[in-house]
């Protein structure tokens, strides 16, 4: 009886673990996206793909049943300050900071993608005011301007400019993406 109770909690706490870790929720963002409110769960993660330690930021809201907006923000120092963002790719090891806006129909088709402008601005920043190295628990607030990305010759975006303002985010930093 009491190798079947072990097992029971054993397995118990193995499914619990499971379902914790396929639930990435860590927070959630608010912006206003050319005016109009936008709210969204996000995925803080850490990303060691640069000489310091960085996290990224991914904040997603359904438009519809079958399409989703994706802001990332990414390369993001694990520190309290202000940053600016430029023109990056996630995955170029660079100290630069970067972020870009998708819209995604049917979990896999983009239909939609904007980017930062190639020269830096300063109204582009993402300003972390709170992060807590033991937890991983991370405030902060962000403003940038995006622009379209051509997908293909038929396929005009609108609108082509995407003018975020008034980011906030707060959320904990997942260690086991």
């Amino acid at each position: 009886m009491k190798k079947i109770l072990i097992l029971i909690v054993l397995f118990a706490t193995l499914f619990t673990t499971s379902c914790d870790k396929m639930n990435r929720y860590t927070g959630d963002t608010t912006m206003e996206k050319n005016g109009v409110e936008w709210s969204g769960n996000n995925y803080a993660y850490n990303r060691d793909n640069t000489d310091y330690k960085s996290f990224s930021l991914d904040s997603r809201v359904e438009i519809s049943s079958s399409i989703v907006e994706k802001l990332s923000i990414f390369k993001i120092p694990c520190e309290e300050g202000t940053f600016y963002l430029s023109k990056t790719g996630a995955l170029t090891r660079d100290s630069l900071i970067g972020a870009t806006l998708d819209r995604i129909l049917e979990s896999d088709q983009l239909t939609g993608a904007w980017s930062l402008p190639e020269e830096p601005d300063s109204s582009n920043y993402i300003q972390i005011t709170f992060y807590d190295e033991c937890n991983g628990t991370i405030e902060g607030n962000f403003n940038c301007t995006l622009f379209g990305v051509t997908l293909g010759p038929n396929q005009p975006l609108t609108p082509d400019t995407v003018y975020i303002t008034n980011g906030y985010f707060e959320g904990r930093i997942d260690n086991e993406w």
